[in-house]
């Protein structure tokens, strides 16, 4: 109690009800209200940057081979990389700075992405990871050796595959038909990618999933779908008998 009343008789008493003077408390009201439109409308743009990015429809952006690209309007823009080289040369600062990120599936400008995934409650490590590891027209083609990097050319290349495997309806699952068209591509990192979003049992539907493993005739393909499923409890029996059948698919 005492170092509180001993704070207080510091302060000359027409300096501390001056503090509280209306005229004081006007000035004050005005400088809030100004500071709250600010905080406010850098709010609604941090909102917009990630209203059309979602982390859950990655991988529907991936078999679209689209980038969602955000911006402070918050329209849900896709970007390709087959247009990137028109971007990265473009004479429009904000087209040229763009970058993409294949691990997120997002464009824009290295501070839009930044605060959309901030916004999604992104690490700021994982932040830093994201704008270091994109596609930009600083790393996408080499000057020296004149070839284009190889993560610029792997996705041109996939987009491409894409087109040669088209969607399915082989199972009455969406994402489960997806699943089964990376098979068909025989692109393994998306295949674990994929069993690691969806926890998919690749028991379903008849084994269907091994079945049409071993329509890409190939082996390792076939062998890791497989062991894959033996992990997870699969009867090794049913894929024996899989295995001694002629499939044609």
């Amino acid at each position: 109690m005492s170092h509180g009343s001993g704070c207080l008789t510091k302060f000359p008493p027409d300096i501390f009800f001056q503090v509280f003077s209306e005229e004081y408390l006007e000035i004050n009201k005005h400088e809030l209200y100004i500071y709250n439109l600010k905080r406010r409308s850098t709010l609604e743009n941090i909102e917009n940057l990630s209203s059309g990015w979602n982390k859950n429809r990655i991988p529907d952006y991936i078999l679209k081979g689209k980038f969602i690209k955000v911006d402070k309007r918050g329209r849900k823009t896709g970007r390709f990389l087959t247009g990137a080289i028109r971007s990265f040369t473009s004479i429009n600062p904000d087209e040229r700075n763009i970058i993409f990120n294949m691990k997120y599936r997002i464009s824009g400008s290295p501070k839009n992405i930044a605060s959309a995934l901030r916004y999604k409650n992104i690490s700021e490590r994982e932040i830093n990871v994201v704008l270091k590891t994109s596609i930009t027209r600083n790393n996408y083609f080499d000057t020296t050796t004149k070839q284009y990097s190889s993560q610029f050319l792997r996705e041109i290349d996939f987009v491409e595959k894409l087109k040669l495997f088209p969607y399915q309806l082989d199972v009455p699952d969406y994402n489960f038909n997806n699943f089964l068209r990376i098979i068909r591509m025989e692109e393994f990192k998306l295949i674990i990618y994929f069993i690691n979003v969806y926890n998919f049992d690749l028991t379903n539907y008849n084994y269907i999933a091994y079945r049409v493993a071993h329509y890409t005739n190939n082996e390792i393909l076939i062998d890791m779908i497989g062991d894959i499923i033996v992990e997870h409890g699969g009867t090794i029996n049913i894929l024996k008998e899989i295995d001694s059948i002629k499939l044609i698919y």
